[in-house]
């Protein structure tokens, strides 16, 4: 982290309000109604966003969506890319009239070196281009974007014929205005790089990876887009993966590769910070809606413990833990979960033990037991 910088000083340690056990249990069927089901083969890759009336997914070249209320499927966007176009590579993102998207050619054989950062209006249908990269090796990792309303903020990595390096740079786009401007940037090799912003209300959170003999260390930033002001939210080393919906931030406590142990969560209203403990097995990196967080993994508490049937809810504003269990057979995985207001949506993949799984997109109205 940049010298002079110190931790956001209205953190407020409070002790671990989240116990160790799960303390509810939601079978997930009754949420349903089972002729909302669709059925998608294959299903790898696939992301569901869901927004007030509709569910969007991903496959290949395209994306689709669905009214919530009846199932009627429609392409929202297809690749701009007449051969090898994917869709399916970044998670789509749903925030005001529009919907932001990563259109890339042949990934797997270009290495993500050319691809195009899209974002379409769903209420007057123009699009806005925010970037683009042509055969650009230093590319590789591709855009990470964010989106809130009107605004996006964009980490990706730049070939800097000037400095002559490949430079990791930070920018925030207008897409009414189409301005963009430059937040931070900087030759990555002796520095760093900056990845998964996350924007919420005119915060924004950033992971800054740093290399140094031992690996790559990850530390997050917090930035007041209304006063230009940075503070360092965590620089432990081993923060990674962060979620923000406002007031809410979370994030794994651990390096981006490495298996999480634990959750951190901080409120920026109140400032109050904690630890959600997660206890063995496998997790995957924890998501944020409203004031729930989610993940999924395998169960510690049960014997036998299912192969990833189960993912789990965490209450911010209760503190308590809800496992939802995955309907039918033990080989049954969520590919990819959802959650928006009383709504929520997963890729079930039917059989994970098969290359090309056979899966359903199910949805449903949603509502924790208690709530």
């Amino acid at each position: 982290p940049d010298p002079g910088l110190t931790p956001t000083a209205a953190i407020t340690e409070i002790p671990f309000l989240s116990p160790k056990k799960i303390t509810e249990t939601v079978d997930l069927k009754v949420l349903l109604d089972k002729d909302k089901s669709i059925v998608q083969h294959p299903l790898m890759g696939i992301d569901v966003v869901l927004d007030d009336s509709y569910l969007y997914w991903e496959a290949g070249p395209a994306i689709y969506r669905t009214p919530l209320e009846k199932f009627s499927k429609e392409v929202v966007a297809t690749s701009i890319y007449p051969s090898l176009g994917d869709l399916s590579r970044m998670r789509p993102i749903r925030s005001g009239d529009w919907l932001i998207f990563l259109d890339t050619q042949d990934p797997d054989q270009n290495n993500f070196s050319t691809w195009t950062l899209r974002a379409i209006n769903l209420k007057d249908h123009s699009e806005v281009d925010v970037d683009a990269r042509l055969n650009q090796q230093s590319s590789f990792t591709g855009p990470w974007y964010s989106i809130d309303n009107n605004l996006v903020v964009v980490t990706e990595v730049n070939h800097s014929a000037t400095l002559n390096c490949d430079e990791s740079i930070l920018f925030e786009f207008d897409l009414k205005t189409k301005v963009k401007h430059t937040l931070d940037h900087g030759c990555i090799e002796n520095n760093y790089m900056l990845v998964l912003p996350q924007l919420s209300n005119n915060y924004l959170v950033v992971e800054q990876d740093v290399s140094n003999i031992k690996g790559v260390d990850s530390n997050l930033f917090l930035y007041d887009l209304n006063t230009g002001e940075r503070k360092i939210l965590s620089g432990d080393g081993h923060s990674s993966m962060p979620q923000f919906k406002y007031p809410w931030i979370i994030w794994k406590e651990s390096k981006r590769y490495v298996f999480m142990s634990s959750i951190g969560v901080y409120n920026i209203e109140n400032g109050q910070s904690w630890s959600i403990p997660v206890d063995g097995g496998y997790w995957t990196d924890p998501q944020l809606s409203g004031h729930l967080a989610f993940w999924k993994g395998t169960r510690t508490d049960i014997t036998p413990s299912p192969h990833f049937t189960t993912f789990f809810i965490y209450d911010l504003d209760s503190y308590k833990f809800y496992a939802m269990n995955a309907p039918g057979e033990e080989n049954q995985d969520f590919v990819s979960i959802d959650i928006y207001k009383s709504t929520i949506a997963w890729l079930l993949d039917l059989d994970s033990t098969l290359g090309k799984p056979d899966g359903v997109i199910e949805w449903g109205n949603f509502q924790l037991p208690g709530s």
